[in-house]
């Protein structure tokens, strides 16, 4: 348990967590679309 206190566990930092991955992928996925033209289905 002593390990875990390092990590900043909160009751929803596991929520927030996974948001803020799912923005961020959703992000890089749409500027790559950008950049690269791809058609946007």
């Amino acid at each position: 348990m002593e390990m875990l206190s390092d990590s900043k566990i909160y009751p929803v930092s596991c929520y927030e967590f996974m948001q803020n991955v799912f923005e961020y992928i959703q992000l890089k996925c749409f500027h790559y679309r950008v950049q690269t033209m791809l058609p946007d289905s």
